[in-house]
């Protein structure tokens, strides 16, 4: 008797948590450095990223800045729209429009509540960023990823590579909105938010976390709707009269 065929997709992820788990052991061994441990490990997502996005987007490190030149903090990973996206600066650290941003990866060894806060502002200092420098389209409808005026809101998520008690974290902020969508490499959990009563929002298990990881970028980059950008308020140009 024939043994049941595995999903084709059920080993994808498989491979995928498997060789993501064996890139970042072995990135984490190579030094000694904390710091520079972590850069390497950044390294191993943004090679992720690069090979299951089009071709369209693009990944670097680096700031978001507005048209008042207002910059967000530094970020570890962000995804931009290469069709959309002028540089104002791209020699290893970038400075991109935040109108061009579609998610940022924050990635941490371990969410510490010193991390997990760090994050959270992190998050805050793009959502705060005027992203108001682009060119109307008449023909923007609104959806799981826009906001009401059908423009892509960016996302930020927070990764942390250990085992981490998030509800712990998470009942530090009790009453208030954490913007960032945090995921557990343990697989343990995958959860956003605090509303106004202080429970958490909602939480989900998950077998391979790699794979949902490469999830949801994909599903929050193919699904962005990202319109023109309007130069010229950056530039601050000015029609004649």
């Amino acid at each position: 008797m024939k043994n049941e065929e595995q999903n084709p997709f059920e080993n994808y992820q498989q491979l995928l948590e498997q060789k993501l788990s064996a890139d970042m052991s072995f990135a984490r061994s190579l030094v000694e450095h904390n710091g520079e441990r972590g850069r390497l490990v950044e390294l191993v997502f943004k090679k992720v990223l690069e090979q299951h996005l089009p071709e369209a987007f693009g990944v670097t490190t680096g700031f978001v800045i507005d048209q008042h030149g207002k910059l967000s903090r530094q970020l570890d990973l962000i995804v931009y729209s290469k069709a959309t996206c002028p540089f104002f600066f791209n020699d290893g650290l970038s400075v991109i429009p935040v109108e061009a941003l579609i998610l940022a990866v924050e990635v941490k060894t371990k969410m510490t509540l010193r991390e997990f806060q760090d994050t959270r502002e992190k998050a805050r200092s793009v959502m705060n960023l005027d992203r108001t420098a682009y060119v109307p389209q008449p023909y923007i409808i609104s959806g799981a990823t826009s906001g009401k005026d059908g423009r892509h809101v960016p996302l930020i998520i927070g990764v942390s590579l250990d085992s981490v008690d998030t509800r712990q974290l998470l009942s530090s902020g009790t009453g208030e909105v954490i913007e960032p969508v945090f995921l557990s490499m343990d697989g343990r959990c995958l959860l956003n938010g605090v509303g106004p009563s202080g429970g958490v929002s909602w939480t989900h298990e998950v077998n391979y976390p790699a794979a949902m990881f490469v999830l949801l970028a994909s599903m929050m980059t193919t699904q962005a709707q990202m319109v023109p950008i309007d130069i010229t308020k950056y530039l601050k140009v000015r029609p004649g009269k």
